[in-house]
């Protein structure tokens, strides 16, 4: 987990399913926080386009159209896989899996 005792999660996408999930992490932080012990902070979403506007409010500074940022930031403890297909999902995971990341997806 991360030094500062939260959660940090990465998002591999961020359409109607990724909005949700950052949506979800900042409107329930406080009962995360009773089930968890501790809070979740999203640290890093990859991106197709990093122009689109967006209907979801996460730091620009977090979004990123490299999935190497993601994959091997070592303030990330958790990979959320919410992009969609299948093979290049899969390679995405694998990655995470090898960097030692816990990793959950939407299907």
């Amino acid at each position: 987990m991360s030094s500062n005792s939260n959660i940090s999660v990465g998002l591999l996408g961020l359409g109607t399913v990724g909005s949700g999930v950052i949506n979800l992490i900042e409107n329930h932080q406080e009962e995360l926080v009773h089930e968890l012990g501790c809070g979740v902070n999203v640290k890093g979403v990859l991106v197709r386009n990093l122009d689109k506007t967006r209907d979801v409010n996460i730091n620009p500074e977090y979004l990123t159209t490299n999935p190497e940022d993601v994959l091997n930031n070592p303030e990330i403890d958790v990979v959320i896989e919410v992009m969609g297909g299948i093979e290049e999902a899969r390679n995405h995971i694998l990655k995470a899996f090898a960097a030692k990341k816990k990793c959950c997806n939407s299907k």
